[in-house]
Formats: C-alpha cells, structure tokens, sequence
C-alpha cells in the first residue's frame, strides 16, 4: 500500500484505498485532497512498478490560502477569512464609486471576492474614486 499523508485520502480505479485493497503490479493510485487543500509538493498519481515500488514521492495536501488584503483608498474591507472559500466585501466610502469594475446597480457600490482554488482571490481590487457632480 503507498504510504498515507495528511489531509487527503488515496484511489484506485475510482474507489478508496483501504488496508485490506489488493494493489498489484501496474497500478495507479491517486491522492486526492480533502476539500479546502491541495498538492503542494510530490506526485498526486503514483504507480507500483515492476520492483513492487511507488513511482514518484508522496504528495503533500496544504491548506490553500489566499494572500492577505488590505482595505484600498477611500475602501472599507470585510474579510472573513483567507482559506478556500473565504469572501471580502469592499465598499467605497460616502461620496465614492468603484470606477475599475463594473458593479451591479443592486449591490450599492459594494464588490465581493471569493478566494479559490488557485489560493488567489478572484475579480481585481476595486478603486474607489470621488464621485463627480454633473452641473445641470
């Protein structure tokens, strides 16, 4: 049996590995992380080889984090989080609109990101710019 790592469990031909799985000669197994983590390092498939032996290393399941933020000018930020998953809301202060993104009329010039699975956060950072007054 291919040694176990932490935060992930092994598969072979769709089904989880147990003890008592036969795994012969040939045999493909791959790791898969739990929800909420990824391959970091090592091989996420391994095959037994001719010598009874693992192709590869064991692979290494990390949390996936996002990079910290910081509130833009002019922004409040809300986060609640930076692992898979996590949201942060920005909304410009009175008197200013997020110019770079286009944000839906209902969302009173708030914009949310999401952290994915590329640990990176997704749409672009907002700038908050001072509203203009149109002269009438």
């Amino acid at each position: 049996m291919p040694e176990e790592t932490p935060n992930s469990y092994i598969q072979a031909n769709n089904q989880n590995v147990t003890k008592s799985t036969k795994l012969v000669y040939n045999t493909t197994v791959k790791y898969v992380c739990w929800p909420g983590y990824t391959v970091a390092y090592g091989n996420a498939t391994r095959t037994c080889n001719e010598n009874m032996e693992w192709t590869g290393s064991v692979p290494n399941c990390v949390e996936i984090v996002c990079p910290t933020l910081k509130a833009p000018a002019n922004c409040d930020l809300t986060i609640n989080g930076t692992n898979l998953n996590s949201t942060a809301l920005y909304k410009c202060h009175f008197g200013y609109r997020i110019k770079n993104i286009l944000v839906d009329k209902f969302e009173n010039n708030v914009l949310r990101r999401r952290c994915n699975e590329s640990a990176m956060w997704n749409r672009e950072e907002p700038i908050c710019e001072c509203e203009s007054r149109e002269s009438s």
